[in-house]
């Protein structure tokens, strides 16, 4: 579809910028575009689908003065332009960024888009209108497959969107967040209680699996996939994932526990959320080969920013209400370290059928709650430093103090027994691997 271009403002340049506050039957959309220090420019666009409604242009510009950083847009829509699509945001000079996007109706909805240097495309939708199945959301030809302010449910979790088949999910297990939630693409997790650990005759298990009653008494947003490779550029500009020829939407990977947390506290900062973590020591920049911080302090569950799930969060989540080695059932082929286990293929990439490589993530079946690639792909960060299990645990957060921090999930070269829902790894939090990844949480309200 070709975009049209429906008006063009001129953007005054007073420190706070332009707002614009929706009445009657409209919904406004405030953006904050950052672009990348020292760079300026003289105009912007704003490429905008949201609902079922047809794509749209905005420009920005300021009769040929450059603009300074931070700026923010103010875009009104008439009744019907609501619901969830995508924002794409260009400057002169190659710079851009995509994301997902939900504007509500009578409402204000606040977007915030740091510029790249290399700006990503965004094939969220069909030139007729449907979602495209490369973003994890089937939808029909003229109609979107997507619910409204509810949120978009996992495939299969929900009633059926659209002819591809999304579900629409709302705000109880396995919907994904809409206006209001923890932002497209998480998954709000309930708060309950589980078996941690793994049983005696479980193949492949290890002594630190020891099984163990394990509390969670806040639900939590996490996010479906791993972090991707066009996530990871439009929040920190740049890229230190190997497998790039992968794709934009292949996870991340060689990233160190220090660089999840950098990636995790700039997102809170620009949805103007309180950053979980404080670090110093720092030295390098994110994603770079010398980034490193000498400490690091949490403060806590109660957080209201984005964070590194805790060891029990993240096995909570996998299992998703399963007690099998994986989601998809028991260990096959314990004997076959990468040999073919037909459960594990249903669910993961691993040493037998990722071809050494990482993959675009959704490419496997997701788990009850809708959370894809949680065995596999790449092993993702924790927050815990790694310990022996407490006999109980509430809310546990792991020892006070360690060298190593847990890794779990297992990579596209792991075999068959690491892949399980209750193997535990430790890696120093300054290591990078190729086969290393992370997805972020956010407690819920």
């Amino acid at each position: 579809m070709k975009p049209r271009t429906v008006r063009t403002w001129a953007m005054a340049m007073a420190a706070v910028g332009l707002s614009c506050r929706s009445t009657g039957p409209d919904a406004a959309l405030r953006v904050t575009v950052t672009g990348p220090a020292g760079t300026m420019t003289s105009a912007v666009s704003v490429t905008l689908r949201v609902g079922s409604q047809g794509t749209r242009t905005y420009r920005f510009d300021d009769g040929g003065v450059p603009f300074s950083w931070p700026k923010r847009l103010a875009i009104t829509f008439r009744r019907g332009h609501t619901g969830a699509g995508w924002i794409l945001v260009t400057a002169d000079g190659g710079l851009g960024a995509c994301q997902e996007l939900t504007v509500a109706e009578s409402a204000i909805t606040e977007a915030s888009v740091v510029l790249a240097t290399a700006p990503p495309s965004c094939p969220l939708y069909t030139a007729d209108g449907g979602v495209s199945g490369s973003s994890g959301h089937d939808g029909g030809g003229g109609g979107t497959g997507m619910a409204g302010a509810g949120g978009t449910g996992a495939s299969g979790a929900g009633m059926p969107g659209g002819t591809g088949g999304a579900g629409a999910g709302g705000a109880g297990v396995g919907g994904m967040s809409g206006s209001g939630g923890a932002g497209a693409g998480y998954v709000l997790i309930p708060a309950g209680m589980f078996t941690m650990g793994s049983p005696m005759n479980e193949p492949g298990r290890s002594s630190d699996e020891t099984p163990h009653p394990a509390t969670l008494t806040r639900p939590f947003y996490l996010k479906a996939t791993e972090v991707t490779q066009r996530e990871w550029l439009a929040v920190m500009g740049n890229n230190p994932a190997r497998f790039t020829g992968c794709g934009a939407d292949c996870p991340v990977d060689t990233v160190s526990a220090w660089d999840a947390m950098a990636y995790c506290n700039a997102l809170s900062q620009l949805e103007g959320r309180a950053p979980c973590y404080s670090t110093s020591g720092c030295t390098g920049t994110p994603g770079t080969p010398g980034y490193s911080c000498t400490d690091v302090t949490f403060a806590g569950l109660a957080c209201a920013g984005y964070r590194l799930p805790t060891e029990a969060e993240w096995e909570y989540a996998a299992r998703a209400g399963s007690t099998s080695a994986f989601y998809t059932g028991p260990v096959t082929n314990p004997a076959g370290m990468c040999g073919d286990d037909p459960n594990l293929d249903l669910a993961g990439w691993y040493c037998s059928n990722s071809n050494s490589v990482t993959h675009p993530v959704r490419g496997k079946q997701p788990n009850a709650w809708g959370l894809h690639d949680m065995l596999g792909n790449v092993w993702e960060w924790c927050w815990d430093w790694y310990g022996p299990y407490p006999s109980t645990a509430s809310d546990y957060t792991g020892p006070v103090s360690g060298s190593v921090r847990v890794i779990r999930g297992g990579g596209f070269g792991s075999g068959v027994v690491e892949e399980r829902a209750a193997r535990r790894s430790s890696v120093a939090p300054g290591n990078r691997y190729e086969a290393f990844g992370f997805r972020p949480c956010r407690s819920a309200p």
